[in-house]
C-alpha cells in the first residue's frame, strides 16, 4: 500500500512559506517567540509546543490543513529526530524525521488497509530485517530488498498461527526447499513453486522430516 508523507510534507513546507500573519499565545523574548506557545495560521495549521527565536524548536505538535499530524521532535523550525506521523485515512508513520523527509533506521507503519510493519526502511522502502503483518492474518519475519521480501530464512505464519513455513523468499516469493509446520507441530520438507499469494501451498512432502522422525 502507498504512503502520503512525501506529498504531506511537500504540501507542509508550501504552507509554511506562504504565512502571511498569524495568532500566537505564549512565550515570547526580545519580541520572538521562546519557550512554550501555540500559533495558528490563516491556512488554518496550527501548532503547539516549544520554540527557539521564532522557530519550531524542541518537542511539539503540528497539525496540517489537510488533516494530518505530525507529533514529535523539532529543530530550528522543521522536524528532526523522533515522531509520529498521522495521516488520513488511517496511516501511522512512527521514526526518525531528518527535515522534510523519513531517515533511514528502525520505523512502525501501519497502512490505511490495515496492515502493520516494524522493521528497518531505507530511502522510504522496506529493507534489511522486519515484521509484516497482513491483513489476513498472516505474519512475515526475515530480510526485505526494496520492499521485497528475500533471504534464506524468512518466516511466514498463516493466519491465526495455522501453519508455519521457513525457507527461502526471493523477490517476494518462496522459492525452493522450505520446512513447513502445521497446526498439530507435525515438520515437512517441502519444495514450494513460486505463488502471488502471502501463504502458498505445498507441491510436495518430503515425510522424512515429520514429526514422528523427531526425537
Amino acid at each position: 500500500m502507498p504512503l502520503h508523507w512525501h506529498q504531506f510534507f511537500d504540501d507542509a513546507q508550501a504552507e509554511i512559506s506562504q504565512v502571511k500573519s498569524e495568532i500566537y499565545d505564549g512565550g515570547v523574548s526580545k519580541g520572538l517567540k521562546n519557550g512554550v506557545g501555540k500559533v495558528i495560521l490563516p491556512s488554518g495549521e496550527a501548532y503547539k509546543g516549544n520554540w527557539k527565536n521564532d522557530l519550531r524548536h524542541g518537542t511539539g505538535v503540528c497539525r496540517f490543513p489537510n488533516g494530518s499530524i505530525f507529533k514529535g521532535e523539532w529543530r530550528e523550525g522543521v522536524p528532526q529526530g523522533q515522531g509520529i506521523l498521522y495521516s488520513p485515512p488511517n496511516e501511522i508513520i512512527e521514526g526518525r524525521f531528518e527535515g522534510w523527509k523519513l531517515a533511514d533506521g528502525i520505523v512502525k507503519l501501519l497502512f490505511s488497509n490495515g496492515e502493520l510493519y516494524e522493521g528497518n526502511m531505507r530511502e522510504g522502502l522496506r529493507e534489511l530485517n522486519g515484521v509484516m503483518h497482513y491483513t489476513n492474518g498472516d505474519i512475515f519475519e526475515g530480510e526485505w530488498a526494496k520492499d521485497k521480501r528475500i533471504g534464506k530464512r524468512g518466516k511466514l505464519t498463516t493466519g491465526g498461527g495455522l501453519a508455519k513455513l521457513t525457507g527461502q523468499f526471493v523477490k517476494d516469493q518462496v522459492d525452493g526447499q522450505v520446512e513447513y509446520e502445521d497446526s498439530t507441530g507435525n515438520l515437512f520438507k517441502t519444495e514450494q513453486a513460486e505463488s502471488g499469494n502471502n501463504t502458498t501451498g505445498v507441491n510436495s512432502v518430503d515425510k522424512s522430516m515429520n514429526s514422528n522422525s523427531r526425537s
